[in-house]
């Protein structure tokens, strides 16, 4: 298992893991969700009162989104993909690049 973390400003990074032919990115994110949960979410797990559902995006990519009784956050972009077909190349900014154009094109559409 090969595990590396780049650093993308002073107080975000991307953490790749490698293994078994896959490839994960986990992006540092965090945005406040005003309103209503977005269609489309799937519960990936829970305790205590708070939830973490993720929402599938473009290009393989999908957002974590932690739900607690205060509110609802975005707290992490993440792609998965295997080695040999990773759309960022292995790249940690590409793959933040990739992850960040489609939130930005899914939130433009749930919010028209």
């Amino acid at each position: 298992m090969i595990v590396r973390e780049e650093w993308i400003t002073p107080h975000r990074r991307v953490v790749v893991v490698e293994d078994g032919g896959r490839r994960f990115y986990s992006i540092d994110f965090y945005m406040e969700w005003r309103g209503k949960a977005p269609q489309g979410l799937e519960r990936v797990a829970g305790v205590g009162g708070k939830e973490v559902w993720r929402l599938p995006l473009a290009g393989g990519c999908e957002a974590l989104f932690l739900a607690t009784p205060a509110g609802l956050e975005v707290i992490s972009l993440r792609l998965s993909t295997s080695v040999d077909q990773d759309p960022a190349g292995g790249d940690a900014m590409s793959a933040v690049a990739l992850c960040e154009e489609g939130f930005r094109r899914w939130l433009g559409s749930a919010r028209s």
